[in-house]
C-alpha cells in the first residue's frame, strides 16, 4: 500500500509538472507583489484590535437602549423640540386668560396735583343742571396762589388694572390649534426614538458581527500558514511542484489582506456604537448579547401588520398635523369675527403710592375689523393651500409605508432564508475542507482543491454571521414597518 502511494505521488507530480511550469513562472513574477501585501497585512493583523489604553466595558442590549434614551443627542434636540412647541402653546393662554397689570408713575414737577390744590372737597351734590355750586368758586384763588408759589411737586399715579376676554374666538382656536401641533411633535419624537433604536440594533450587533469575522479570518490564517508549511514540506520531499508552495503563500496573502480589513471594520463598528451612545472615545463597549430574534418582539403576520400600519409613530404625527393645519383655516377665519374683552381697575393719586381715596372704573372694548386691505383674506387662501399640501403628504406617507411594509416583510423572509442556506453552507463547507486535506495530504488532489476548500469554508463562516446579522436586522425593520416596534421610553 505505501508503494502504491508513493507511485501515485509520483504520477500526480510527473502529469502536473508540466502544467504547473507555466504558472510557476506566472507566480515567480508576482511574488515580489504578494510577498509586499503580505508584509502589510500581517502589521495590520498584528496590530491589537484597540489601543492598550482604552478601557473595556460590557454592556447589554438593554442597557445600551437604556444609554440611548439618556445620551443620544438626537433625541435631547427632538425634545427640546417639543418643549419649545409646549412653550409656544402657552403663549397662547393670553389670549384666553385674564391679564392683570400694576402700574406706578412718579412725577416731580411744578404743576400741582389735584388733592394739592383744591384739599378734602366738601361732599356736595351736584345741582340738577350739572354745574358746580357757586360755594365752589372760592376755590380759584387758591389755585392762582399755588401758582405763584411756584413749589415742588411729587406726585404717584397707582392703578392696578385688569382684562379677561370675553369673545375672542380665533385665540381658542389657535390655542387648540398649538396643542394638536405639540402633540403631533411628540408622536415625530416617538418616530425619531424608533428610528434611533433600529440603528443601534444594528450598531449593536455589528460589533459581534465584526468580532466573529475577525475570529474566522484568523483561523483561516492559521490554516492557511499550516497549509504552506505543508506545501514546503511536501516540496523539500519531492512530491509537489514549487507552484504549490506559491499558491499557498498567495492564500496566506490574500487571508491577511482580508483580516486587515476585518480589523478596520470592527474600529469602525466600535466607532458608530460609540456615536449612537455619545460615549467617550477611549472607552470599549463589549457586547454581551447574540444576535438572535430573542431581542426583539414576536413579529406579526402581514395580514395583521397591514391592518395594524396606522398605528406607526409617523402615520400619526402626519394624521395630528393635518388636524392641526384645518384647525388654521379656522383660526384665519375667525379673524372676522368681532373682539369682546372686559376691563376694569383702581387708580390712587398722591404723595406716595395708594396715597389718598381710589377711583374705579369698568368696562367694555368691543373691536371688529370687516376689512383689512384683503389681508384676512390672503390668510385663509393661504391656510387652505397649507391643508391641501398637509392632505397630499399624509396620502403619499401612507403610501410609502404600505411599500416599505411589503419590502420589509420580503426582506425579512429573504433574510431567514438566506440564514438557513448559510448554516447548510457552512457544514457543506467544513466536510468538504476535511475531505480535501485528507485528499491532499495522500496526494490525490493538488493543493488548488485543498485552497479552494478553505476559501469557501472561509466564506461560509463570513457569510453565516453576516446572514445571522442580515436576519435580526431585517425583522426589526419589518417591526418598524409594521409600527409594532414600541420604543423603550
Amino acid at each position: 500500500m505505501a508503494i502504491a502511494a508513493l507511485i501515485a505521488k509520483g504520477g500526480l507530480y510527473k502529469d502536473s509538472l508540466v502544467a504547473s511550469r507555466r504558472a510557476d513562472l506566472r507566480l515567480r513574477m508576482l511574488l515580489p507583489v504578494f510577498l509586499t501585501a503580505s508584509s502589510a497585512a500581517a502589521l495590520c493583523a498584528q496590530r491589537p484590535d484597540r489601543p492598550a489604553d482604552e478601557d473595556v466595558v460590557p454592556v447589554s442590549y438593554a442597557a445600551a437602549l437604556d444609554l440611548l434614551h439618556e445620551r443620544s443627542p438626537d433625541l435631547q434636540a427632538a425634545r427640546a423640540g417639543v418643549r419649545q412647541l409646549e412653550a409656544r402653546a402657552t403663549q397662547t393662554l393670553a389670549g384666553v386668560l385674564p391679564t392683570f397689570e400694576l402700574t406706578t408713575l412718579y412725577l416731580r414737577t411744578e404743576v400741582p396735583s389735584l388733592a394739592d390744590i383744591f384739599g378734602p372737597l366738601p361732599d356736595l351734590a351736584p345741582p340738577p343742571w350739572g354745574r358746580l355750586p357757586w360755594e365752589r368758586l372760592p376755590l380759584v384763588p387758591r389755585l392762582q396762589d399755588r401758582w405763584q408759589e411756584r413749589t415742588i411737586f411729587d406726585t404717584y399715579l397707582t392703578s392696578v388694572l385688569a382684562q379677561q376676554p370675553l369673545v375672542n374666538v380665533d385665540a381658542w382656536l389657535g390655542r387648540m390649534q398649538a396643542r394638536l401641533g405639540v402633540e403631533a411633535a411628540e408622536a415625530g419624537v416617538e418616530r425619531a426614538a424608533v428610528e434611533l433604536e433600529l440603528a443601534l440594533l444594528q450598531a449593536y450587533f455589528a460589533v459581534p458581527l465584526a468580532a466573529e469575522r475577525l475570529a474566522a479570518l484568523r483561523e483561516a490564517l492559521e490554516a492557511a500558514e499550516a497549509t504552506l508549511r505543508q506545501a514546503r514540506g511536501f516540496h523539500r520531499e519531492g512530491l509537489v511542484p514549487p507552484a504549490d508552495v506559491f499558491r499557498a503563500q498567495v492564500e496566506v496573502a490574500e487571508v491577511r489582506a482580508e483580516l486587515a480589513g476585518a480589523v478596520a471594520d470592527s474600529v469602525e463598528a466600535q466607532a458608530g456604537l460609540r456615536r449612537l451612545l455619545a460615549v467617550p472615545d477611549g472607552l470599549e463597549l463589549a457586547t454581551v448579547d447574540e444576535a438572535t430574534l430573542q431581542v426583539l418582539p414576536p413579529l406579526p403576520e402581514p395580514g395583521a401588520a397591514r391592518d395594524a400600519i396606522g398605528r406607526r409613530a409617523d402615520l400619526r404625527a402626519g394624521r395630528v398635523g393635518r388636524q392641526a393645519t384645518e384647525m388654521g383655516v379656522q383660526v384665519a377665519r375667525a379673524a372676522f369675527l368681532p373682539r369682546l374683552n372686559a376691563f376694569g381697575g383702581y387708580t390712587w393719586i398722591g404723595d406716595h403710592p395708594f396715597a389718598g381715596d381710589a377711583t374705579w372704573s369698568l368696562g367694555v372694548h368691543l373691536s371688529w375689523t370687516p376689512f383689512a386691505g384683503l389681508g384676512q383674506v390672503g390668510q385663509v387662501r393661504a391656510a387652505r393651500a397649507e391643508l391641501a399640501e398637509q392632505e397630499a403628504r399624509l396620502t403619499s406617507l401612507r403610501l410609502d409605508a404600505e411599500r416599505e411594509l411589503h419590502t420589509a416583510w420580503g426582506r425579512n423572509v429573504e433574510a431567514a432564508e438566506q440564514f438557513r442556506q448559510a448554516e447548510s453552507g457552512l457544514r457543506a463547507a467544513s466536510e468538504a475542507l476535511r475531505l480535501a486535506r485528507g485528499l491532499y495530504r495522500e496526494g490525490l488532489a493538488p493543493i488548488t482543491e485543498l485552497l479552494e476548500a478553505q476559501a469557501a469554508l472561509r466564506g461560509a463562516a463570513t457569510a453565516r454571521a453576516a446572514a445571522r446579522y442580515q436576519r435580526l436586522v431585517t425583522a426589526g425593520e419589518y417591526l418598524a414597518a409594521a409600527g409594532a416596534w414600541e420604543p423603550a421610553r
